[in-house]
């Protein structure tokens, strides 16, 4: 039985989420398979689906992601090529709804007939514990949040807001450790591109472990070659968070009390 890949028509210059299209046909042509016919455009809506998954999960911060469900040996090829400095902005959030969407998507084709078919045996086990973990990453977020939630409402003591914090200016750093430099380059990438005052939560950017969270923090006053400052804010029994944002050099003292109030 002939089985073909679907084709699909890029400008001179394809964006990086149609590279990823093409490398994805690549990766099934390597395990000399493809579509019959009757399923050519099913197999073309799948490889679009699932580059847009892909890339979603990327731009979003895919190391956050692959810390808490580990994406499938396979599939790492396609993540980790976001470049923040190209796309002059941080990773967004992860939303619910989205990664839902994207879920619903893949799970679909999971349910095909040619999904069963033995030469695609190869992508079926990988393809279903990523769809999986879509949706269990969305059930951790909910849950967070519910925790989250829980630890504000199960604070009984009124805390001065200046006790629940702590901002500190830190100048730039001239000569810097290139150890320090390697360890903190995915954030220093993040607010070098960011604009003056825009808050850049430093979580996303270890694993969610205390110990990990300790470690990445103590050298966090020794990386920036441009004057930042640090926020740590706490309260009751929450969970410490860090934000670093970029100030702008010539501001008067005055303007820079004024954007600390406003943030």
């Amino acid at each position: 039985m002939t089985r073909s890949l679907p084709t699909f028509s890029f400008s001179n210059e394809p964006k990086s989420n149609d590279e990823l299209k093409l490398e994805i046909i690549s990766y099934i042509e390597s395990h000399n398979t493809g579509w019959t016919n009757e399923f050519i455009q099913s197999g073309k809506k799948f490889i679009r689906d699932l580059a847009v998954a892909f890339w979603y999960i990327d731009k979003c911060g895919f190391k956050t992601f692959n810390d808490r469900f580990t994406i499938p040996a396979d599939f790492l090829q396609f993540v980790n090529r976001y470049d923040l400095m190209k796309n002059k902005k941080s990773y967004p959030k992860f939303i619910y709804d989205e990664l839902n969407h994207h879920h619903q998507n893949l799970n679909a084709y999971l349910k095909m007939s040619w999904m069963d078919h033995s030469c695609f045996s190869f992508l079926k086990s990988s393809l279903a514990k990523f769809t999986v973990d879509l949706i269990n990453y969305t059930t951790y977020l909910v849950n967070k949040v519910e925790q989250t939630k829980k630890n504000y409402e199960s604070i009984t003591l009124i805390l001065n807001e200046e006790d629940a914090g702590k901002l500190k200016i830190i100048a730039p750093v001239i000569l810097r450790n290139p150890v320090v430099i390697k360890k903190y380059k995915d954030l220093i990438d993040v607010i070098e591109v960011a604009t003056y005052w825009e808050e850049i939560n430093v979580d996303q950017f270890y694993s969610e472990n205390i110990f990990n969270k300790s470690r990445y923090l103590q050298k966090l006053e020794e990386v920036f070659s441009f004057k930042v400052e640090i926020y740590t804010y706490h309260h009751g029994n929450v969970i410490n968070t860090t934000f670093v944002w970029k100030i702008d050099p010539n501001v008067e003292e005055s303007t820079l009390f004024e954007k600390n109030y406003e943030i």
